[in-house]
C-alpha cells in the first residue's frame, strides 16, 4: 500500500507570450492530426485542445506525512523526452498539468507537490497531499552496508497502464475502457476506483556496488522508474532508475545514502 503508481502530464507555452501549444485538428478517429513524417501538427493559435504528454511511473512514501521518493525524470519528463527538449529549444516553456499518486487500496488520487529535486541524481523527493486516516505505513530506509550477491525484490508498474489492464478480467477491462473513453486522466482513475492499482514484484540480486550506482538483476520495463529496492529485511536500499539495454535483466539503482542526501537538502529549505 505504499509503493503507487505516480501519474504526470505536462504542456507547453509559449516562452514571450504565455500562449499553450495546442493541436491543429483531429482526425476521424479523434487523434491529432499528423504530417508526412507522423508528426503531430501543432500551433498557438486559435482554440485547440491544449497539447498535454501524459506518462506513468513509481514512487513510494517513506513517512507517515507524505513523503514520496521517486526519480528526477518523472518530475521533469521533458529533460529527457527528446520531443519535448526539442520544444523548450524552441522557445516553449513546460507547462505542470498534473502530478498525482495513487496508492494501491485507495480511489482517491493524491496530488504531489515538489520538496527537493537532485542536480546531480535522478532522484526527486515529493510531498502527497490528502494523505490523513489512510493508514499507509511508509517505507524503511536501510541503514548499514549492502553486499554484493545479497538477494533483492523490487516493487513496481512495469508496463504501467498497460499492464494493469492486461492483468484485470476482460470485462472489467472493458468497463474501464468504456468509462475512460480517449482520456488518460480518467482511465487511472477507473483503475483506481476498481481496486486495480496493484504494484508488481519481482527478484534478483545484487551484481555490483559503487559510491553512486547500485547495479542489480530484476526485471523492469517503462513505469518502474522510482521503484524501492528491498534487502531481505525490507528495507529500502536503493531507487531503480535506468536500464543497461545491451545487457538483459541488468538494471541501475541509486544507494539510499543519496536519498537521505537529498532528504536532508529538503529540509533546509
Amino acid at each position: 500500500r505504499n509503493v503507487g503508481l505516480l501519474q504526470g502530464g505536462y504542456g507547453f507555452r509559449e516562452r514571450r507570450t504565455g500562449r499553450p501549444l495546442r493541436y491543429q485538428g483531429l482526425d476521424k478517429s479523434g487523434e491529432p492530426a499528423v504530417d508526412e513524417n507522423g508528426n503531430a501538427l501543432v500551433t498557438v493559435e486559435g482554440d485547440g485542445i491544449p497539447v498535454v504528454i501524459h506518462y506513468a511511473g513509481t514512487a513510494f512514501l517513506i513517512d507517515e506525512s507524505g513523503t514520496v521518493v521517486t526519480n528526477r525524470h518523472l518530475v521533469r519528463m521533458w529533460e529527457t523526452f527528446e520531443p519535448a527538449r526539442q520544444a523548450v529549444e524552441a522557445g516553449f516553456e513546460p507547462d505542470v498539468a498534473l502530478l498525482r499518486l495513487f496508492l494501491p487500496g485507495q480511489a482517491q488520487a493524491h496530488p504531489l507537490s515538489l520538496v527537493a529535486l537532485s542536480e546531480s541524481h535522478d532522484l526527486a523527493v515529493l510531498k502527497a497531499e490528502a494523505l490523513t486516516g489512510t493508514e499507509v505505513a511508509p517505507l524503511l530506509l536501510h541503514e548499514g552496508a549492502v553486499q554484493i550477491g545479497e538477494p533483492i525484490v523490487m516493487l513496481s508498474y512495469p508496463g504501467s497502464v498497460d499492464v494493469l489492464l492486461a492483468r484485470a478480467p476482460a470485462l472489467t477491462t472493458k468497463e474501464v475502457m468504456a468509462a475512460a473513453g480517449r482520456s488518460p486522466v480518467t482511465l487511472v482513475e477507473e483503475l483506481a476506483r476498481q481496486g486495480l492499482i496493484r504494484p508488481l514484484m519481482t527478484q534478483g540480486h545484487v551484481s555490483d556496488l559503487s559510491s553512486h550506482v547500485l547495479t542489480y538483476e530484476a526485471v523492469s520495463s517503462l513505469g518502474s522508474s522510482g521503484a524501492p529496492i528491498f534487502n531481505q529485511s525490507g528495507a529500502v536500499i536503493g531507487v531503480n532508475h535506468a536500464t543497461l539495454s545491451r545487457v538483459g535483466g541488468i538494471h541501475l539503482g541509486l544507494p539510499v545514502r543519496l536519498v537521505k542526501e537529498l532528504l536532508d537538502q529538503g529540509k533546509g529549505r
